[in-house]
């Protein structure tokens, strides 16, 4: 597995955490918000997933050959977090 750092170049912006397993040729896209208050971390979900997609993260020529390119939104609220896969 290789962990590329923070604020990765990828498809038409910069995606906060990829991770690729080149054994099972799946790459993880993670976009990150910071939520103002508890009651946002379902927005910021939201938002970090809409990033994803409008900026084309899983479109970037690093992932042909990759048999899953998998999305995930992300939002922190002090120690907690909620983790929303796209579709």
């Amino acid at each position: 597995m290789k962990l590329i750092l923070p604020d990765s170049e990828t498809g038409l912006g910069h995606s906060d955490i990829i991770l690729l397993d080149y054994d099972s040729r799946t790459a993880v896209i993670i976009e990150a918000k910071k939520s103002q208050k508890e009651s946002d971390m379902e927005k910021d979900c939201q938002t970090a997933q809409e990033q994803i997609k409008k900026q084309k993260y899983a479109e970037d020529n690093r992932f042909h050959g990759y048999e899953k390119v998998l999305c995930y939104g992300v939002a922190f609220f002090q120690k907690k977090a909620l983790v929303k896969k796209s579709k």
